[in-house]
């Protein structure tokens, strides 16, 4: 039986790279994004390679959205086994001109966006009594970093969840992944100083 990995944020960067990297462990791949052109043309790529995959658009800071998305995403694909929490963003937090709608938008995509997916996912590894959850934050969770508050604060407050949950998930067989990635050459940090 394949095993079945779902990636938040999967049409560019990390997220790409690591469909890739399941398709040839055997993953069916279930690929969640906001653009469908790039989401199309990923899976597309993939099955040419030979791998199973299929994606659904959606808004990660969309709750109804994303649990629709992951539930059309089961249903093609089976259960969820991984689950690779990769959505984010980064918005420049300047001290001295605080934009409250962008630190918002970080908040839902990098904090809220990662919760939602669990409301759908949990339960059914719950049941089966097995199932790896990874989050993708930052070391902008462990160090400040200047300009980037609302970033630091997000990565923070995702780590913090996770290590909170996988006490309590690893009763139930469901094993948890935290990766705080430094710089990496992708469209997040294409502006970044």
């Amino acid at each position: 039986m394949t095993k079945t990995a779902v990636i938040t944020g999967a049409s560019s960067g990390i997220g790409r790279a690591l469909a890739w990297s399941l398709g040839r462990e055997g993953y069916a791949l279930g690929l969640v994004a906001r653009r469908r052109e790039r989401l199309a043309a990923l899976v597309a790529e993939l099955r040419e390679a030979g791998f199973e995959a299929a994606f659904q658009v959606a808004d990660i800071q969309a709750r109804s959205e994303t649990h629709a998305a992951l539930r059309r995403l089961e249903a093609e694909l089976g259960p969820t086994e991984l689950l690779i929490l990769n959505a984010g963003i980064a918005r420049n937090t300047p001290a001295f001109a605080l934009d409250g709608e962008g630190f918002e938008a970080e908040v839902r995509t990098n904090l809220l966006g990662a919760f939602y997916p669990l409301e759908v996912v949990i339960p059914g590894m719950a049941e089966r009594g097995r199932g790896h959850v990874v989050a993708i934050t930052s070391v902008a969770g462990w160090i400040a970093l200047p300009g980037e508050g609302g970033y630091c604060a997000t990565k923070a407050g995702l780590t913090r969840l996770f290590e909170s949950l996988r006490v309590d998930w690893a009763t139930q067989g469901i094993h948890t992944t935290i990766v705080h990635p430094g710089f990496v050459d992708t469209e997040i940090v294409a502006d970044a100083d």
